[in-house]
């Protein structure tokens, strides 16, 4: 029983990287199905690795848009405070963290 558990454990942790690493979904049902489990047990455990991604994926999208946010705002703050331009890069920075938690949500999301 327990080497089951621990082969199951290593079979999702495999899936889970694999889906991390933006393979085709199909194929990671295919690996799995490769690997031993049957159809819906593959799909089963397919949707629920995609739903930790995605909710990983979200909780880390929105870190960065609220960290772009805020190096935006004490950007501006202190541009306009020392009417110097050399803080406006602050600014920069942030929308470019912003950018990045844009482009991170996941696409479900959209939809």
């Amino acid at each position: 029983m327990m080497n089951k558990i621990t082969f199951d454990d290593q079979l999702r942790d495999q899936a889970v990287s694999l889906i991390k690493k933006r393979e085709n979904p199909e194929r990671v049902k295919i690996f799995l199905i490769e690997r031993g489990l049957n159809e819906e047990d593959a799909f089963l455990m397919l949707n629920d690795i995609i739903t930790l991604v995605n909710k990983d994926n979200l909780r880390t999208a929105k870190r960065n848009i609220f960290f772009g946010c805020l190096i935006c705002a004490v950007g501006a703050f202190v541009t306009i405070a020392v009417h110097n331009v050399f803080p406006s890069l602050l600014i920069l920075a942030g929308i470019a963290q912003l950018i990045i938690g844009l482009t991170q949500i996941p696409k479900d999301k959209f939809e």
